[in-house]
């Protein structure tokens, strides 16, 4: 591969910002604009990194004032550290976060253990044989101890084992692993990882570091070493968001996951979601990736299944068990079609528990029909002002544009024209042109209401309401599938729905309304794929 067809750069994990690292030119980071950061504790020139393309390495080497660190780690001043894919840089210490991205990569990760080259010495000797127990106090750039800092001396575990074949897809949102012997069946055997294949030595809700770990049950090794020998494919599909949050290392995930595979001795897959996109589960991202790695392979539906703790059990499904912290894994194999087993069901021959169904079943909306039986008509042929009346993501503006706008309403949308005096002022002129007006604004409160009705009285023209029928997970869900679908849209926040929900007053005639009647929000697609996307569950809850 020539250095013109390879890129490598640094992702910022906050933001996502990248910075080009050409081949053997030393690229200088800092308080700069090349980074953004105007952090007065970052010096000017505070960290020196060099690509080499030929090796897959970059060389970082901390020249600033106050500590930098690698992957968690503070470094040494004046000694370069040869990096590699995934790695990350810290020009502060745990702070203005960089991850090293070669693209493609296809570098065996076992033929370059990270290195550091100590400019005083020949002989580069590999990190985790130099300085292994150095303890030095490590302080911030306050000068407060940074509680379990340590300098960056190399990893502390194995290092990546031949046997692992890793793979990086989709910008980073998707990593796959393959285990050596691995072979295609069209049997498939799944499961999740935490709380399912294994939990902690700790006891802990999360592991306090990779090797806090231990089977969930002591024969889990022998159970899947049987799928195996049954013909069955072992592939493990997990969510590891912090990966993507930078609160979980890649590196030390990786590591992880190979100690489990070594212990389980058992040729498997793993697909491990970093992100909160179409790759997290309870959406099928992972699954067809999966089907596409099996080429022409055809899966036995009806046969194969999925294992998760993620279930939707309620409180005390057991004596003194906690509620599942999601229901994910369960709608995960709902959506793709496959059966679904707890690990108490499927390890330990358990019967079901009981469970709580989603709030918003998306497989029956198509069956409502827009408005409520014996309801008025959601259009009119006279004069009048329509107020809609919904959260965001309720389908106020898919109403509009499907079926108002054609029928000679104008819009009127605070979003498009920014503020409430020039949504009135273009209400006031449509009215005046003899044009139906129709209000496309959350309207949640009486307040917000109010003004439109007394122009309507002013005018003496009749003001209706329309509240649409849209429950706050199906908003979410509306919300999710406009991400996934078109990133237009803003995203809603919990936060954001809350404080509207706060706010909400239910309409009532005595306002000025001359009616009142409910719509519902019942999408229309343009392929079959969007459609099948639709009515799949995206919500983890």
């Amino acid at each position: 591969m020539t250095s013109e067809q390879q890129i490598c750069y640094l992702r910022n994990t906050e933001n996502g910002q990248k910075i080009e690292l050409p081949n053997n030119e030393e690229i200088l980071l800092g308080r700069n604009k090349l980074t953004q950061i105007t952090d007065s504790y970052v010096s000017k020139n505070h960290v020196s990194c060099t690509a080499c393309f030929e090796t897959f390495e970059v060389a970082v080497k901390w020249i600033g004032s106050n500590m930098s660190g690698i992957n968690g780690y503070a470094l040494k001043k004046g000694v370069t550290y040869k990096l590699t894919h995934g790695d990350r840089v810290e020009l502060l210490l745990r702070k203005y976060i960089f991850e090293i991205v070669f693209e493609p990569f296809n570098f065996k990760l076992e033929t370059t253990p990270a290195k550091e080259i100590n400019n005083e010495e020949t002989d580069n000797k590999s990190l985790d044989t130099v300085n292994s127990k150095n303890k030095r106090i490590i302080t911030d750039k306050d000068g407060k101890k940074i509680k379990n800092a340590s300098i960056f001396d190399g990893p502390k575990s194995k290092q990546v084992c031949a046997e692992y074949n890793w793979k990086r897809l989709h910008n980073g949102m998707l990593h796959v692993m393959e285990t050596r012997d691995y072979r295609f069946t069209k049997k498939v055997a799944s499961f999740d990882l935490d709380g399912t294949i294994i939990t902690t030595k700790s006891g802990l809700v999360f592991a306090k570091n990779i090797s806090d770990w231990k089977f969930l049950y002591s024969d889990i090794p022998q159970k899947l070493r049987k799928l195996h020998e049954d013909n069955y494919q072992v592939v493990i599909f997990t969510n590891q968001a912090g990966i993507g949050r930078g609160t979980l290392l890649l590196t030390d995930f990786k590591t992880k996951l190979q100690n489990i595979a070594e212990k389980l001795c058992v040729p498997m897959m793993a697909f491990v979601s970093t992100g909160k996109g179409q790759y997290r589960k309870p959406m099928i991202g992972m699954w067809e990736e999966f089907l596409s790695s099996n080429g022409d392979n055809q899966i036995d539906i009806d046969h194969s299944f999925y294992v998760g703790d993620a279930a939707g059990r309620e409180a005390n499904w057991m004596p003194k068990a906690k509620k599942d912290h999601s229901i994910s894994d369960r709608l995960f194999a709902k959506n793709i079609g496959i059966p679904f087993y707890t690990p108490e069901e499927y390890f330990l021959n358990q019967k079901p528990a009981t469970w709580k169904e989603p709030i918003f079943d998306p497989t029956k909306i198509s069956n409502n029909s827009l408005t409520e039986p014996n309801s008025e008509k959601l259009t009119s042929n006279s004069l009048e002002i329509l107020i809609l009346v919904g959260y965001p993501a309720s389908g106020k503006s898919f109403i509009c544009k499907e079926y108002l706008i054609p029928a000679g309403y104008v819009w009127v949308n605070r979003d498009t024209l920014k503020t409430s005096e020039k949504c009135l002022q273009l209400v006031e002129k449509s009215l005046r042109e003899d044009k139906k007006v129709v209000v496309d604004n959350t309207n949640v409160d009486k307040k917000s209401r109010q003004q439109y009705i007394d122009m309507g009285n002013k005018m003496k023209i009749p003001v209706r309401c329309a509240v649409m029928n849209t429950s706050v997970q199906h908003c979410f869900h509306n919300n999710l599938f406009r991400q996934l679908t078109d990133t237009s849209h803003a995203i809603i926040t919990p936060q954001i729905m809350n404080s509207l929900k706060s706010k909400y007053e239910e309409p009532k005639l005595n306002e000025g309304f001359k009616s009142i009647f409910k719509v519902n929000c019942i999408p229309k697609f343009s392929d079959d794929k969007l459609k099948k996307l639709y009515q799949m569950y995206l919500l983890d809850k």
